[in-house]
């Protein structure tokens, strides 16, 4: 088959909805499936695609079952010919697990092309429903993680976090203390992401390195399940998870059940599925070349979306919560986020800044000082009525990595807090207050002297405003590209990358060359000097803060 007629395919199972992204050779979108839980499988009675039980969140593993055969159905029926689907990959929600019973293996590896997948599957599970990453149940679990390694830091050193309640390693420590039933009766247990590749292997398929190191459990120097934390679990937990394998690896051709029923080719190959976040990371709105110097060649490849950045890049992702994604050297252990293997490099490490107080917060601030029915142009004006330089902390909730209540604090410029605002001031206050956590966390990282660009998607980067500070605080130009179906096209992206591996026989580096969307903001140098001095005041009051009780601070 010609290079030029064949098709990939990205799968994203997501907390609400799987989603389905065929492409073409040169990766260009050629049909898109999306199948809502709620809407489409109401026999479950999912709320968001999960069921919530106080702490407890869970969602049906059938559901997914399901889910996966109706977008297969919808493409059956499409006019694609899916003999031309050369390769496949995907990604899925992290954090979840997913527990095997003995001899699911044998029915993956036996399933019969004229029956359903959840019909054959359904006595599979040691349990019918997966806690998901929105479970809240696992503080004592955590507790204990921490302890058994020597405290939060510790882990976060050899793991890429500190234990966190929606983490696998703390659900699989649950499993063990409260619910042994469950995991006696498990013969493997897969994370959301390695349960789907599952089912198209038709075997057990491997955790990958970059979703894997999303558990509290995976050594991120060695790549291997980290002895440290395996010894406050049963002694077969390291049996029951299996092996971890790089995020790039071609696994097996595709199970007969599916060339059967669905009309796939028996060549289609099956690349290592991953999390969510990771394969968005992958693609992020590039003209990019894979590039292999030593076998002589350059192969130009399409436009691609989602989140994939060069190095020197710094990708927000500005929703409900704000997101930054940096590339780093070393593992380097971030107090609000998480550390994990690269997707796209093995030798490196990929940074996840977590905000909570996003687009909540924004929200918060525009019904409080423009009015309840304000629009965010109202705001901006508000915004834009008051000069750069007002200092302020809000947090709508208690941020992730705090210890600091949900509150506002403002705060003159000597840095000492004041009880009061006029509104224009605290309008800009709450940007620029979010915009200068952003740039004090990413420093952290390490990634101060290697930061050339800005890459911005989600809501909340449409707002000038919010860009124009972004650029100011950071001295660095802002570029936005909006992309959908981010994580199941960077599923079809990755599923073409590893082909090209599988035939030049080792990993081809990334050199990217950039197409990164839209120039939306340039820093303007006068401002830039304000926030200059303004971060070293912001990045003490912050820290005075943290350890300090308020009244410390009045």
């Amino acid at each position: 088959m010609e290079q030029s007629d064949c098709y990939y395919l990205g799968f994203d199972l997501g907390t609400q909805q799987l989603k389905c992204v065929l492409t073409d050779s040169n990766l260009a979108v050629r049909h898109v499936v999306a199948i809502n839980y709620d809407l489409a499988l109401p026999m479950f009675r999912t709320s968001g695609g999960v069921h919530i039980n106080g702490d407890e969140v869970t969602a049906p593993v059938l559901m997914w079952i399901k889910a996966l055969e109706l977008a297969l159905d919808d493409l059956k029926h499409s006019n694609f010919d899916l003999s031309k689907v050369i390769a496949l990959s995907g990604a899925a929600q992290q954090h979840g697990s997913v527990y095997w019973k003995p001899g699911a293996e044998e029915a993956l590896a036996n399933l019969n092309s004229n029956s359903s997948l959840a019909d054959q599957l359904k006595d599979c599970f040691a349990t019918s429903d997966s806690p998901v990453w929105m479970d809240n149940s696992t503080q004592e679990e955590c507790n204990e993680l921490e302890a058994a390694v020597g405290g939060a830091l510790s882990l976060a050193k050899l793991t890429g976090s500190a234990a966190h309640l929606r983490f696998t390693g703390p659900q699989l420590l649950k499993k063990c203390r409260k619910e042994t039933a469950i995991y006696n009766a498990t013969e493997r247990i897969s994370l959301v992401s390695s349960f789907l590749c599952s089912l198209f292997l038709g075997r057990y398929a491997p955790i990958d390195f970059s979703d894997g190191s999303g558990m509290n459990l995976l050594n991120l120097k060695t790549h291997t399940w980290a002895a440290e934390c395996l010894k406050v679990f049963p002694a077969d937990l390291c049996e029951k998870l299996g092996p971890c394998v790089p995020s790039t690896d071609c696994l097996d051709s595709i199970s007969p059940y599916f060339v059967k029923r669905y009309g796939f080719s028996s060549k289609c190959r099956v690349v290592v599925f991953t999390g969510d976040n990771p394969c968005m990371n992958f693609t992020y709105c590039y003209y990019f070349y894979f590039q292999a110097a030593r076998f002589g060649f350059i192969e130009g490849w399409a436009s691609l979306a989602g989140l994939n950045q060069r190095p020197s890049d710094l990708s927000i992702s500005l929703g409900t919560s704000d997101t930054v994604f940096v590339w780093m050297n070393n593992a380097i252990p971030i107090s609000n986020g998480h550390i994990f293997c690269n997707p796209v490099d093995p030798s490196m490490y990929m940074g996840l800044l977590c905000f909570r107080n996003g687009d909540c917060t924004r929200k918060q601030a525009r019904r409080r000082l423009c009015g309840g029915n304000a629009t965010w142009s109202q705001f901006e004006h508000l915004v834009d009525s008051s000069p750069p330089g007002n200092c302020g902390v809000f947090y709508e909730y208690e941020e992730i990595g705090s210890k600091v209540l949900p509150q506002y604090i403002l705060v003159n410029a000597d840095g000492c807090r004041v009880p009061f605002f006029e509104k224009q001031i605290e309008a800009r206050a709450v940007v620029e207050h979010q915009c200068l956590a952003k740039r004090l966390s990413s420093y952290k990282t390490g990634m101060r002297s290697k930061m050339e660009r800005i890459l911005v998607t989600g809501g909340a980067s449409n707002s000038e405003i919010i860009l124009q500070t972004l650029s100011d605080v950071f001295n660095l130009p802002v570029y936005r590209k909006d992309v959908a179906h981010s994580a199941a096209l960077g599923g079809a992206v990755r599923a073409k990358h590893a082909l090209v591996m599988l035939e030049y026989g080792s990993f081809v580096p990334l050199d990217f060359e950039s197409s990164p969307g839209k120039l939306v903001a340039e820093p303007r140098q006068s401002v830039v000097e304000i926030y200059e001095e303004m971060i070293i005041k912001y990045a003490d009051f912050v820290e005075r803060l943290e350890s300090a009780s308020c009244s410390d601070l009045l």
